[in-house]
């Protein structure tokens, strides 16, 4: 017969019948066999009738299902959680790293911004205005949401030459140099991220320009239209909703600027153009911001009548011997 240790047969207590607990002095084969349970309650068979041992101690018990095989793979998953866990709370290893790993995702790194003003963006005035008035001294990168960059959107239409045919014909003759650029329609990133790169290769002062991006990242008509399907028309997703059908836009604007390294200089404004041009008008007059647009691109409603609002909202916030252009 094989003899069994307390621990082992508390090991395998965990999936047996109270009445066959702590059992001893059966062979495997009459361990195996099945018990029986009769119409009054009682079990029958070779481990129902086997003489019944003290049920092990508290200590016993414990060192029993620490060995149990799957209470082994229980810790083992366990710890792994944990490693997951701390690694998307921390969101990367090294302070300087250029991207965080999170869950084996590569993911930006928003450590260049911090709660307020006063951190690593650019002297950039209106920006620095923006922050501190209407988020409070709180940039909108410093509590984001973290998701992964998506440069699956390849149509922009903002094109380098024209942005240097504005330098050279407009911006420096009559501005000296580019100070607050507005977006209005950013959605994901691409047009402002091609100027941001344009402007750190070309323009030796471009810590002093603020472009500032207004949209309110919930997609247009088309890109509803076509979320039946997960909007991949084109290849991609326009919408990119979440679990509870919020658009992830903004998200995804946030974490492609913070890609390229360009969140010193952009500042996103989660507002409609009309809204939002209105505001920088109010906020000029007031003298809560010190200066106007020198530039303004266009590329938001894309419906006939409410482009012809923007465009004359547009114009009146325009600085004197500035540009608009658009999408």
């Amino acid at each position: 017969k094989t003899y069994r240790s307390h621990d082992e047969v508390a090991g395998d207590n965990m999936d047996r019948p109270p009445s066959a607990h702590g059992v001893h002095g059966l062979s495997e084969d009459e361990e195996s066999a099945p018990l029986i349970l009769s119409a009054d309650g009682a079990f029958s068979g070779p481990a129902a009738t086997a003489t019944p041992q003290p049920p092990p101690s508290p200590a016993s018990a414990r060192r029993a299902r620490s060995h149990h095989p799957m209470a082994s793979r229980l810790v083992q998953l366990s710890a792994v959680l944990f490693v997951l866990s701390t690694v998307a709370s921390v969101g990367h290893f090294a302070p300087d790293s250029a991207t965080r790993l999170v869950l084996g995702a590569r993911m930006p790194d928003f450590s260049g911004v911090d709660g307020s003003s006063a951190s690593k963006r650019t002297e950039a005035r209106i920006n620095r205005q923006l922050i501190d008035d209407i988020f409070r001294g709180v940039d909108p990168f410093a509590r984001s949401r973290v998701v992964r960059p998506d440069w699956t959107y390849p149509h922009t239409n903002w094109q380098p030459v024209f942005f240097e045919h504005l330098w050279t014909q407009y911006v420096r003759p009559n501005h000296g140099t580019l100070d607050f650029y507005l977006e209005v329609g950013s959605f994901k990133g691409g047009s402002i991220t091609r100027l941001a790169d344009l402007l750190k290769e070309k323009c030796p002062d471009w810590r002093k320009v603020s472009l500032v991006c207004m949209d309110p990242f919930s997609g247009d008509v088309n890109m509803w239209d076509w979320n039946h399907n997960k909007g991949t028309k084109f290849g991609h997703d326009f919408l990119d909703t979440g679990p509870d059908g919020r658009p992830q836009i903004f998200e995804r604007f946030l974490a492609n600027v913070a890609d390229k390294g360009h969140q010193d200089m952009v500042l996103p404004i989660v507002v409609g153009g009309l809204v939002g041009m209105k505001l920088i008008d109010r906020f000029h007059k007031t003298g809560r911001i010190d200066q106007l647009p020198s530039v303004i691109y266009l590329d938001s409603a894309h419906e006939k009548d409410e482009t012809f609002l923007e465009l004359e909202q547009a114009w009146k916030v325009l600085r004197e011997c500035g540009a608009i252009l658009g999408d």
